[in-house]
């Protein structure tokens, strides 16, 4: 389901797909696909929009599946619904195109540009804008592997429409030739969350092979670093100042964060020890419990959907 891996991964005991809310402007319908015309093109989006979702402050979470997957599974795969009826935003599962080159659903991440991704993701901003009046400094976007890889992309070419990304066992994707060569500066600062399991690869970086041939894989370190410098928040503090791995192993380091950014926004990162490739539903702050990460706590939030959450109600635009 990342950028280089596509296998889809089977999740037993998935949460039921939250159903109800409505939108200042009617119901959200918890099963239909809604569409979209961009660039001629038909594109899909599933949309939830809680009761308790509040016109003119309410948040829009922007959610995006892996490689393989659709916004409707990707919506029972997270069950964010549940936490958009507990915390008042509403969420939308945006859907990737096939892509020729692997012949499944993907999204176009500075890999290969078979679609506008960028477009249809604005789009759908400024279309749920004027249907739902939320506030434009809290606009998130969460992504889940090759969704992670998006949910980048995103940050980096739309810092003024989004306000901070969390990032699920994804990373930058870049081509050989060096630390994100093909990968632009940030065109402006955004806050970023990294979550990663130790188990995920390639956690280190390196190269891999798949069908659209030979691609380097960007480390967790790369990841970080590319955020937390001058081409990404330009963060003057960084602790600790280990690195997340050395000579291709992995250090025991398991937070790492940078502050005192651009426009004070900040970047985090946790690696889920003895976690793998997927969403995690359970606590993560259980010692002796896969996953656990000892900085999770009742303030950073102890599930996925919780962190993640904490985290951008923390950093608005």
């Amino acid at each position: 389901m990342g950028g280089t891996t596509r296998l889809l991964v089977v999740v037993l005991g998935l949460s039921a797909i939250a159903c109800g809310g409505h939108s200042p402007t009617g119901p959200s319908d918890p099963v239909k696909a809604e569409t979209l015309i961009v660039n001629g093109m038909t594109r899909t989006y599933y949309l939830h929009v809680p009761a308790g979702f509040q016109s003119g402050s309410g948040a829009l979470v922007l959610a995006l599946h892996g490689a393989t997957q659709s916004g409707s599974f990707f919506r029972s795969f997270t069950n964010l619904d549940a936490k958009a009826d507990q915390a008042g935003f509403a969420v939308a599962y945006p859907e990737g195109l096939v892509e020729p080159g692997i012949g499944a659903v993907d999204w176009a991440f500075y890999r290969n540009d078979y679609v506008d991704d960028v477009s249809f993701l604005r789009a759908l901003i400024e279309t749920l804008e004027g249907r739902l009046h939320f506030d434009r400094r809290r606009v998130f976007v969460t992504g889940f592997s090759a969704g992670g890889f998006m949910a980048y992309r995103l940050a980096i070419e739309l810092p003024d429409s989004v306000a901070a990304v969390a990032v699920v066992g994804g990373r930058l994707f870049r081509e050989e030739g060096g630390a994100a060569a093909n990968v632009p500066p940030a065109r402006g600062p955004v806050s970023v969350l990294m979550l990663h399991g130790e188990l995920d690869t390639p956690y280190c970086g390196g190269f891999e092979v798949d069908p659209l041939g030979r691609a380097y894989n960007a480390s967790q370190d790369e990841t970080f670093d590319y955020w937390a410098g001058p081409n990404g928040n330009s963060c003057t503090t960084v602790v600790p100042s280990e690195p997340l791995c050395r000579d291709g192993r992995q250090t025991p380091v398991t937070m790492k964060s940078a502050t005192n950014c651009g426009a004070s926004t900040v970047v985090t990162f946790y690696k889920l020890v003895g976690g793998s490739h997927l969403w995690y539903s359970t606590p993560m702050n259980v010692a002796g419990q896969v996953p656990f990460n000892p900085a999770f706590n009742a303030a950073t939030g102890v599930t996925t959907n919780d962190i993640i959450w904490n985290f951008f109600s923390s950093h608005s635009r």
